[in-house]
């Protein structure tokens, strides 16, 4: 693939794709980037384990390119690996992401360029990065606007204060993200982009402008974030643990976030089926866990529900209500007449972390059911 040349000047912007078997909508991507009214940039795909012919797609594009193009290929690791992989490899000074079933506003690199140069260099160490706005494919601005057309805000107080939530992309220091990879120490493929954010919030500012610079795409399928809850525990319990240890301060501010922090990280605990060490969370942080404990109890519920049937409202209630505190018999008795009542010949749960398959049709899967619970 093109790449630059010894003795050549690094690009200012690293335009970056992770991409999953995305071929059929990288060309839309492509010549959008091959447009961009400001030049001084490269483009880098990480290649998340795609099977389909995304190599062949990358290799046509690289052929015609007028910039330096890099293709990386990874065994599938989730989104989240490929960014951090994105970032070490990264020659630009400021680092865009952009999905590959999206594309580029033809000026989006020079807003970028614009606005960051806007901002004094003596205070840009403040700032990670900028922030611009999307519009959909019929041209509408996506999402409510900002208080003002500039506002220099920390991420967690542009979300949760001003309400900044709609669909929004942006560019980070490079160095910056190579000092903040996501963590990869869950086996999960899914960590919500949020984590990084909230993170980040902590130490810097980002300067958010009004100017769209991103086509947004909505297909109809669903993106990580619309995981059901089960595929996405892992990533739910990474993001909300960290908000609620760093953010419960902001109770007296954002009652309802702190609230939805607490209620998210003990429903992906009962999905994962375990207890975490509550190490690291003040007494706060605590007595919102406990009493988040009955809601996300009743969101755990519905969950297996609505993705199992009468099998997974079963093991859910079994679980949550009588686990630990039947006896053998009983128990029994009722994984009896849930086997005789599924509507559903097995489903895929976490056992303490790990994932095991509950089938209607096994006589001791009770003890999965009722068997006392362990902590991390």
């Amino acid at each position: 693939m093109k790449k630059a040349q010894a003795g050549q000047e690094l690009p200012l912007f690293t335009v970056f794709t992770p991409t999953y078997n995305r071929s059929a909508t990288l060309t839309r991507l492509f010549r959008s980037i091959n447009v961009q009214s400001f030049r001084d940039f490269e483009w880098l795909i990480v290649d998340d384990g795609s099977s389909d012919d995304t190599a062949a797609e990358v290799a046509k594009f690289a052929a015609i390119a007028s910039f330096p193009l890099r293709y990386v290929w990874q065994p599938n690791g989730g989104k989240h690996t490929a960014i951090n992989r994105g970032a070490a490899l990264a020659a630009g000074k400021l680092f865009l992401t952009i999905d590959s079933d999206d594309e580029l506003m033809p000026t989006a690199l020079e807003i970028f360029n614009r606005a960051w140069s806007e901002i004094p260099i003596d205070r840009r160490s403040e700032f990670a990065g900028v922030t611009a706005r999307c519009i959909d494919a019929g041209g509408k601005l996506v999402g409510a606007p900002a208080p003002h057309d500039v506002v220099d805000s920390d991420s967690a107080r542009a979300t949760f204060i001003l309400g900044m939530t709609s669909e929004r992309i942006g560019i980070i220091q490079t160095a910056i993200l190579k000092k903040h990879p996501f963590p990869t120490h869950l086996p999960t493929k899914f960590i919500p982009e949020g984590r990084l954010w909230l993170e980040l919030a902590q130490e810097y500012k980002t300067r958010f402008i009004e100017e769209p610079a991103r086509v947004f795409h909505d297909h109809g399928e669903p993106r990580l974030s619309q995981l059901n809850r089960g595929m996405r525990a892992y990533g739910d319990y990474e993001y909300y643990r960290f908000a609620l240890q760093n953010y419960v301060s902001w109770w007296p501010v954002i009652p309802k976030a702190v609230a939805k922090f607490a209620v998210g990280l003990r429903r992906a605990e009962l999905h994962l089926d375990f207890r975490a060490n509550r190490d690291g969370l003040s007494k706060l942080a605590r007595a919102g866990l406990l009493a988040a404990s009955p809601l996300a109890a009743g969101l755990y519920i519905r969950d297996m529900t609505r993705l199992h049937g009468r099998l997974g409202c079963a093991v859910a209630i079994c679980r949550t209500i009588l686990r630990g505190k039947t006896p053998r018999s009983i128990a029994r008795a009722i994984a009896t007449f849930v086997k005789k009542s599924a509507d559903s010949r097995s489903i895929l749960v976490y056992l303490e972390g790990e994932e095991v398959t509950v089938k209607s049709s096994d006589d001791s899967y009770e003890q999965i059911l009722f068997a006392h619970r362990s902590r991390w």
